[in-house]
């Protein structure tokens, strides 16, 4: 009924066919009908009308043809039938594939029945996709607020003004060395993001959850040692909150933190991953997601499909942060040309050059080795290294605080340090009904 219905529009109203030719596709109709939109689409393609006379010329007096433009009332609905054709569609070709998975379930592992499955799941998605060509005429200009209107800030006043802060929608790869900062910077990035409100996730290749939260909480309490107590692990002291201050960061980040460890779960795929990841997304409306890191997180068999894989990586991410104004985190390494102490080019990332191309901010984050410039309380930089929407590429001095774990502005020329805190401190001290 719905083809017949949508075939009658576009024979009696050519903007019906040019929207039906738009939103659908010949093997969205079965049969007869699937010859008479192809004809349609071909004559308008020239720039003909495609009116049921024409039609019917091509097709040879088809019997059919006529009678679909009887009852049609109005051709207004033509967009809604065609969304409701599709759904329509896509409900058969579903059925028919379960069918199938139902019918070889005795004979595939549990695996196997889950990756069918999820590559259902992907086939939904994908007709979710909107692929209509904007006409300015008919939806004009709206300015540019109206896409850019969540930012992040970094905490670092130089890279937060040359960015613009980090916005909904792009992606941010972050490079480093083991052990250079670049998780730590994360680690302040996501206190800032919670503590202006915004919701974030944290997914980890290989860090325990506990030790990543442990990091965070350490950061965002600050120097205040009355709120920690010193708890001994094997030959090392660690902070951990008092009781009471626990109850403060949780109320801090209610609804606005959850994480992810990929060495503590048992997905396997890529694919799993980032099902998981827009499973999350539709659910909780994340502003923020921190991938750490792409090495960890990438399933990749052998060395011949890893640059394919990065690029595919980084792909499903822009598009994912696209989709959802949601701004993605990629932390990355340096690869075998980079020498420790170095500013790092986007070249030197370890991987496919399709990462930095693909990505719409790279910041670098380099430790300093210089016992002298270390001694002024200059422990490394952080860079802009490529920035989408302006042209500054600034670099910026850093303290890391100790007590802390945060890496602090520095400026060169007084030497003086940009410290700041988080507010979760007013969350002390709070009435039991305030839970």
């Amino acid at each position: 009924m719905l083809e017949k219905e949508i075939l009658g529009a576009c024979l009696l109203d050519t903007k019906a066919a040019d929207i039906a030719i738009t939103e659908l596709n010949k093997s969205n109709f079965t049969g007869e009908s699937q010859e008479i939109f192809e004809v349609i689409c071909n004559l308008r393609e020239q720039g003909k009308e495609a009116d049921v006379i024409t039609v019917n010329t091509i097709l040879k007096n088809a019997p059919y043809l006529f009678k679909l433009t009887d009852n049609i009332a109005t051709t207004r609905l033509i967009k809604q039938h065609c969304k409701d054709l599709k759904k329509q569609v896509l409900k058969r070709d579903l059925r028919t594939k379960l069918i199938e998975i139902v019918n070889a379930s005795e004979e595939l592992e549990p695996e196997d029945i889950k990756t069918r499955l999820a590559e259902l799941d992907k086939e939904i998605e994908v007709e979710d996709i909107q692929t209509e060509i904007r006409d300015l005429d008919l939806k004009p200009y709206k300015g540019i607020v109206e896409v850019q209107n969540k930012f992040i800030s970094t905490g670092l006043p130089t890279i937060d003004y040359a960015l613009n802060d980090l916005v909904g929608g792009l992606t941010t790869l972050v490079a480093g060395r083991n052990n250079g900062g670049k998780t730590t910077f994360c680690n302040q990035v996501i206190a800032n993001a919670i503590d202006k409100g915004h919701k974030v996730l944290v997914v980890n290749g290989e860090e325990k959850q506990e030790v990543t939260v442990n990091k965070l909480y350490t950061a965002v309490i600050g120097r205040d040692e009355e709120h920690f107590n010193s708890i001994k692990i094997n030959r090392r002291f660690k902070k951990e909150p008092k009781k009471e201050t626990l109850r403060a960061l949780q109320k801090w980040h209610r609804g606005k933190l959850k994480v992810f460890s990929k060495g503590e779960s048992n997905l396997k795929t890529t694919d799993q991953l980032f099902m998981l990841m827009r499973k999350e997304l539709k659910k909780s409306q994340q502003d923020l997601i921190v991938l750490d890191n792409l090495m960890s997180l990438l399933t990749v068999t052998s060395d011949t499909e890893k640059n394919g894989k990065q690029a595919e990586f980084m792909q499903k991410c822009c598009d994912m942060a696209k989709e959802n104004n949601v701004h993605i985190i990629v932390v990355l390494h340096p690869n075998k040309t980079y020498r420790k102490g170095d500013e790092m080019e986007s070249e030197q990332i370890a991987g496919t050059s399709d990462l930095a191309n693909k990505a719409d901010n790279i910041i670098t984050v380099i430790r300093e080795y210089d016992e002298g410039k270390i001694v002024k309380g200059i422990n490394g930089y952080i860079k802009v290294q490529k920035n989408r929407d302006y042209s500054d590429l600034p670099k910026a001095e850093v303290y890391f605080d100790p007590n802390t774990g945060l890496l602090l502005e520095r400026e060169s020329e007084t030497g003086k340090v940009k410290a700041y805190t988080f507010k979760w401190q007013q969350y002390l001290n709070a009435a039991p009904w305030d839970d």
